[in-house]
């Protein structure tokens, strides 16, 4: 295989890995179960592309390798820091600004008692009424995460149609050059 050729195929490993990335981080964050599991299912197939691209460039070629190791990166920021921090705030929001709040104290202090069926139908109630401050806190925290996520996958793939390094540095964070 020509070095041209072998060059074509990790560049287009490098851009599948940020379109499944891209695509499947959006579809993550959709209100649908079915298109929510396609979209994790993308993510993980654009992990799998990355982990693949890095073991394909090898040292052969430190741009395609610094690019898998972006998308790496990115995909385990997100998953041990960006969303678990985004869930912890979420979960306090909803607690402080919602009716749901309330009626899970309650439920914790024991107010309920074993009527499970009051709690259930409490909480529906609480969840209907306030879907509106639902949505906002969503928007306002997992939003917050998913735009960091897109911004990362959208410099690095800027950054590949123009042959550079993520950010302009090498994978030990020394200039390319």
């Amino acid at each position: 295989m020509t070095e041209t050729t072998k060059d074509e195929k990790l560049r287009e490993k490098a851009n599948n890995g940020y379109i499944l990335l891209g695509v499947g981080g959006i579809m993550a964050f959709l209100p649908y179960t079915f298109i929510v599991i396609c979209g994790l299912f993308a993510v993980i197939a654009g992990i799998i592309v990355s982990y693949n691209l890095r073991k394909s460039a090898e040292e052969s070629n430190r741009l395609y390798q610094t690019h898998a190791t972006w998308q790496i990166r990115t995909f385990w920021i997100a998953n041990l820091v960006v969303f678990p921090v985004a869930m912890i705030i979420n979960a306090i929001l909803v607690s402080k600004f919602t009716v749901i709040g309330e009626i899970m104290n309650n439920a914790l202090s024991g107010g309920y008692g074993m009527d499970i069926s009051r709690l259930q139908s409490d909480f529906l109630v609480a969840e209907a009424s306030a879907s509106k401050n639902l949505i906002l806190i969503k928007l306002a925290t997992y939003g917050i995460a998913l735009v960091w996520w897109l911004k990362r996958c959208y410099t690095g793939w800027t950054d590949l149609k123009n042959d550079d390094h993520p950010f302009g540095t090498d994978i030990d964070g020394s200039s390319p050059e």
